[in-house]
Parts: structure tokens; C-alpha cells; sequence
């Protein structure tokens, strides 16, 4: 279990490198190509072959116009415009807390425009799954929850799966489904939130970081569905690999309600927003940007201005942490240990694009 969850960290640091010259590197990719090998040791398994059958939706799926969400002078969405089609894969990126799920639980109702238009086509069967746990019925079978919801799932070629081939296909096994939800793990219970999602046979599907607690075969089998998946979707994430196998076009939040388009691979967006932050920093010694930071004073608000002065060292810090990281990675480590450094690797990182996205953001003014 743990070497399925190493996978995908590790894979990076082998992209990234040259073929192994030194005996640490080579440690470190013989290392890999173990973990891999776990990894994938029950590939031939799992089916893959979830293709939901064409839900009926018509022309009009849901539509944004001049889309605003104030909470009294915090400014989440402003202006927002969007029709949404049938078959898109939308995600939704930026950094935590621009309103990336507000803006998911305005779109099913949850949360009322402060103005401006949405219409919803009549057809439009929402699927929410979101990243807090759901209210699930302890002392209710597996089984019996999901037959509460659908009691099976029609696909494309005309087979319906019943809901207990659909929980096998999603890694509950006959004893499993029949156990009760109160005895089941925090990952066990994110699965069963994700299918009971799916097995009502939305036609626009909305996930709030769907890849967190779950392993990389169920993963795999949620991307294969994903990318069959007939219509619409909208992914909130920070899943790189995710992203950039299910999603073409995406909304980015950049806080104070707004918001700009970026149409490829979410990996494009950051090498692409990196290279600005690069040239903005060549452009812009320190001492030029406490300046601007004063001089434009009246752009930011003052817990802003706070903001930008500590994330350049916010910034280093992060960057120190991941050669530490990286160094003990190189010496020879034991499997569990190579683990534990792999994924704090992965989550300073992402802690560092987050920060690189947001200081961009508010030098920019």
C-alpha cells in the first residue's frame, strides 16, 4: 500500500534525472523500479472498463453571466462568464482560499449569486463529491448504502453493473460490502463517497480533490471513468499527474474575485507561471520590490501587503527544505524511510508552487 502511494512522487525524480551514474542514484532508481513493480503487481485485476452510458442532457448544460459572489467586502467571484458544454474537462487551480469551493457550491445551489445571472439547463443532474467527509449511516451495510443511491450503473455498451460488481470494481471485496460503514477506514470511506457519487449517474460532475486518500488503483480506475465520463466535469485539484490526464482547460483563481483562462496541461501552466515568476525576479531585485510593495500601497490591503513581504522568505524556505529533502534521498535510506521523504517532498512542493503562484499574483498588484 505504501509503495502504490510512492509511486507516483518517485516517478518524477526518475523523469527528471539522467541515467543513474553514481551509486546513490543508482540505489535510488533500483529503489524505484521496486516500488513500481508493488505498484502495479495487480494491474491485470482491475477492469477498467467503466463508460457511463450517454445521460440524457440537453443543448443547454448551465450557464454564467456577469457571476458575482461577495461575503460582506471579501470578493470570491467577480464578473464571472462561462456556458458550459457537454463533454468538457474543466479544473479549477489556484491558491487555498480564492473560493475555488464556493464557487462549486454556488453552482449547485448552495450559495446565491451576490449578482448576475446562472441558468441551469433542465436536464443538468449534478454529482458532488467533496473533499470533507459525508454524513454516511454507521450502522448501515456498504452494500445496502450504495443500493439506497442506485442499484446499479448503466454503461455505454448496455451492460448495467449491479451496485456489489461496482464495489468490487472499487476495491470492496464480498466481506467489505457487507461489513458496516461506522468499521471502515478514512480511505475506505472517502471510496465509498466517491461511488456513491458516480452510481447516481450524474451528468455534470464536480470534484473537490477527488485524488486525496485514495490508492492508486482505484485512481486508476476513477481516471479511466473520468475520461470516458460524457458529460461535463469540473475538477478542483493540486494532483498534477490527475490534472494532466483528465483536464484540457482550466479556471484560475487568483483571488480578489478574479479570474483567467488556461487552455493545456496543468504541468504547462506551472513551468509557464515559473518562468514569469523567474523573469519578474531578474527584473526585480529585493530592494526594487519592498519598493513597489510601498509605492503601490493603495492596490493592496494591508493584510495583503504582510502577505507579500514574508512570502519571499516563505519562498527560500521551501526551496531549502526540498535540497534537504532531496539530499537524504540520495543516501541510502531504508524503504520506509524513502517513503517518508517522498511524500514530504511532494508536499513542500506543492506548498512552493502554491507560494510562487501567490506572490505572483499580488506583485503583480
Amino acid at each position: 500500500s505504501k509503495a502504490k502511494n510512492l509511486f507516483r512522487s518517485e516517478l518524477e525524480w526518475i523523469r527528471k534525472q539522467p541515467r543513474a551514474r553514481g551509486t546513490k542514484s543508482k540505489y535510488r532508481v533500483e529503489k524505484f523500479d521496486e516500488v513500481k513493480a508493488k505498484a502495479f503487481s495487480l494491474k491485470e485485476e482491475i477492469k477498467l472498463d467503466l463508460v457511463q452510458a450517454d445521460a440524457r442532457q440537453g443543448k443547454k448544460i448551465l450557464e454564467l453571466e456577469k457571476a458575482d459572489i461577495i461575503f460582506e467586502e471579501n470578493v470570491l467571484l467577480k464578473n464571472f462568464e462561462y456556458t458550459f458544454s457537454r463533454n468538457e474537462k474543466l479544473g479549477i487551480i489556484g491558491p487555498n482560499g480564492v473560493g475555488k469551493t464556493t464557487f462549486l457550491n454556488m453552482l449547485v445551489g448552495e450559495i446565491p449569486l451576490t449578482s448576475g445571472r446562472m441558468d441551469k439547463g433542465l436536464n443538468t443532474k449534478f454529482g458532488y463529491y467533496r473533499q470533507h467527509n459525508a454524513d454516511l449511516p454507521e450502522d448501515e451495510r456498504v452494500i445496502d448504502v450504495v443500493k439506497n443511491v442506485g442499484e446499479f450503473l448503466e454503461l455505454s455498451n448496455g451492460e448495467k453493473i449491479t451496485a456489489g460488481k461496482l464495489l468490487e470494481r472499487f476495491l470492496f471485496d464480498g466481506n467489505m460490502q457487507y461489513s458496516k460503514v461506522g468499521t471502515l477506514s478514512g480511505g475506505e470511506r472517502k471510496r465509498l463517497q466517491l461511488l456513491l457519487v458516480l452510481v447516481a449517474n450524474p451528468n455534470f460532475l464536480i470534484l473537490d480533490e477527488p485524488t486525496n486518500d485514495l490508492d492508486v488503483q482505484t485512481l486508476a480506475v476513477l481516471e479511466e471513468y473520468l475520461l470516458n465520463f460524457p458529460g461535463c466535469l469540473l475538477v478542483v485539484s493540486h494532483d498534477r499527474y490527475f490534472l494532466d490526464k483528465v483536464v484540457g482547460r482550466y479556471f484560475v483563481f487568483e483571488g480578489a474575485g478574479k479570474t483567467s483562462q488556461f487552455v493545456g496541461k496543468y504541468t504547462e501552466f506551472l513551468d509557464l507561471r515559473k518562468e514569469l515568476l523567474q523573469e519578474k525576479k531578474k527584473e526585480k531585485p529585493q530592494e526594487q520590490i519592498v519598493q513597489k510593495t510601498k509605492d503601490d500601497s493603495k492596490k493592496l490591503s494591508y493584510k495583503e501587503k504582510l502577505e507579500l513581504d514574508g512570502l519571499e522568505s516563505t519562498i527560500e524556505q521551501f526551496q531549502n527544505q526540498l535540497v534537504e529533502i532531496e539530499n537524504k534521498l540520495n543516501e541510502n535510506q531504508s524503504p520506509e524511510e524513502v517513503i517518508k521523504l517522498s511524500q514530504r517532498h511532494q508536499e513542500v512542493k506543492n506548498q512552493l508552487e502554491e507560494a510562487e503562484l501567490r506572490w505572483l499574483e499580488l506583485s503583480e498588484g
